[in-house]
């Protein structure tokens, strides 16, 4: 289960909300990402950025991403290639939501929406 995941540390998809992300920021995520990254490590390698890599042994995946937020191409990709990979994917796209808007179950309707989903989710993952 994947909550608004970075999958490509190039930072080079990064999606620009009409309103802003009001919890990250470009310059917020590239420095982190600078603080990560090993200097001089290709940051394409699927050790730093698993878009990249072989996701084929991936289980099943629920990513969960607010359509408001930096990291929202990461989701959109993310799906599509392990998809493309033959994992299953159930892609949840939440309107007017930011990264990890989730951390606000008891206080969002759509919070505790998403958390109750995500709980479905791994039930029907793990058969219990």
């Amino acid at each position: 289960m994947c909550l608004s995941p970075l999958v490509d540390f190039t930072c080079e998809h990064l999606h620009s909300p009409d309103a802003g992300d009001p919890l990250l920021n470009r310059s917020w995520i590239e420095q982190a990402a600078d603080l990560f990254c090993p200097p001089g490590m290709d940051r394409r390698k699927p050790g730093l950025s698993p878009i990249n890599g072989d996701l084929s042994s991936l289980p099943p995946l629920l990513i969960q991403v607010g359509e408001d937020e930096l990291l929202l191409n990461d989701s959109l990709r993310l799906a599509k290639t392990a998809r493309a990979a033959g994992v299953r994917v159930q892609l949840e796209r939440y309107p007017d939501c930011w990264h990890v808007f989730q951390a606000n179950a008891g206080v969002l309707k759509v919070a505790d929406t998403a958390l109750e989903r995500a709980g479905m989710f791994i039930s029907g993952a793990t058969g219990t």
